[in-house]
């Protein structure tokens, strides 16, 4: 009884919160708002984690600061004027901040001093959402395809990492962080991303390079992966098994989109450079 409980609430907030984005992204306006619910929301889980590491009071209010203040600064610049430059410059340094960020909770998980919860979380998730606006909406035409196309290859991966997972995974993937994890369902999560870019290639774009999705196929299965790991690490560290109660049966919004908000700065990359 409790599974079918938990199966309705995840069912009905799939098709609330699903129909309520798509809705949305039909227009600009929309989807700022849609972004600016985002953004408070994950800032609100980042917040609530790390007052569970029983963080100085001053550093909890300095990591919303400095999320928000660049994401207002890339607002107020991309109502301006956006510029490649700029734009490369903010999607290599995301990249490579995530990047290391998630490798080093590999590594040094649980977190134990405040730095490293810092290091870790100055800039996640919110500037990942602010630049993900400023592709968006500056100075090119307002689709979203592009951005449902990389949402089909995450959905594609996860997916098939859970199901090849479970009926074949013997090795696990990261057992202290994320024991559910196995190498094969890594592994199996490539055929499900190939699927996802048939659809994407096929229906969605289907003007698209295959090359170009297969560059966007690897930072999904790679980023994705490891922002999802990092999460869990975050977790772990604090002891919590969701970020949050948002989005009830499904937990938080980090819990949701975490291979988004780590995916996105290194495909804005690849698309700019192409």
């Amino acid at each position: 009884m409790p599974m079918t409980v938990q199966l309705r609430k995840r069912i009905i907030t799939a098709i609330v919160a699903g129909g309520l984005a798509l809705l949305l992204i039909q227009s600009s306006w929309g989807f700022t708002i849609l972004l600016v619910l985002l953004s408070l929301g994950s800032l609100y889980e980042i917040v609530g984690l790390l007052q569970r590491a029983a963080l100085p009071r001053w550093l909890l209010l300095l990591i919303p600061f400095l999320q928000l203040w660049l994401a207002l600064r890339i607002y107020v610049q991309t109502q301006i004027e956006w510029s490649l430059s700029m734009s490369l410059f903010l999607a290599a340094t995301l990249s490579i901040w995530y990047t290391i960020a998630g490798l080093y909770a590999l590594w040094r998980m649980p977190f134990r001093r405040w730095w490293e919860y810092f290091g870790t979380t100055a800039l996640y998730p919110v500037p990942s959402l602010a630049l993900i606006y400023a592709y968006f909406t500056a100075d090119r035409g307002f689709d979203m395809r592009p951005l449902i196309g990389v949402l089909i290859l995450i959905w594609a991966s996860d997916s098939a990492q859970y199901f090849i997972g479970r009926r074949w995974g013997r090795h696990r993937l990261a057992p202290t962080i994320s024991p559910g994890k196995t190498v094969e369902g890594f592994l199996g999560a490539w055929v499900g991303i190939l699927l996802g870019i048939v659809v994407v290639v096929g229906w969605v774009l289907p003007r698209a390079s295959w090359d170009e999705w297969l560059g966007i196929g690897a930072i999904v299965w790679l980023w994705g992966t490891l922002g999802d790991l990092f999460e869990s690490s975050l977790k772990r560290s604090v002891g919590v098994k969701d970020s949050g109660n948002l989005l009830p049966g499904h937990g938080g919004i980090l819990d949701r989109l975490d291979s988004l908000f780590y995916c996105m700065p290194p495909i804005i990359w690849w698309w700019l450079i192409h």
